[in-house]
Parts: structure tokens; sequence; C-alpha cells
């Protein structure tokens, strides 16, 4: 799969953490599935940003369940 059949809830996952790569450390958040038709993740910087999506079930299993995350290491 390539970058432009992501959801853009993705891509700007992927920018995020290329954008905060130089800042210390960044930390998941993505609550257990409350939800039939999607959940929430949140991205947090230790410089204060925060980015936050809501993922549909479709684009998890397409994005998220099938593909590997970007390394948050430095």
């Amino acid at each position: 799969m390539s970058a432009a059949e992501h959801t853009v809830g993705f891509i700007e996952f992927e920018r995020f953490i290329a954008d905060h790569r130089a800042c210390n450390n960044l930390a998941i958040d993505a609550p257990e599935c409350d939800s039939a038709t999607g959940f929430r993740i949140s991205l947090a910087c230790d410089c204060g940003e925060v980015l936050t999506r809501w993922i549909t079930l479709a684009a998890a299993f397409r994005d998220v369940i099938d593909l590997p995350w970007p390394s948050t290491t430095n």
C-alpha cells in the first residue's frame, strides 16, 4: 500500500511523528474500542503538542493494523 492510499488520519500521524522526531518523547494513547464505528487515538509530544484523531474500524484494519507504525524513538 502506498502512502497515497493511507487514510487522512494515518498520514497526519506520520507527519506528526516526523515533525516531533527531535523532541524527547511521544506518548500514544489508544483506549480500547468502545464503538462499532471506530476509536480515538492521541499522540502527545513532550513539547506540549497533541494530535487526536477518530479512526474508523475500516481505516484501522487498512492502515493501523496491516502496516507497521513509524518508529517513535529518536
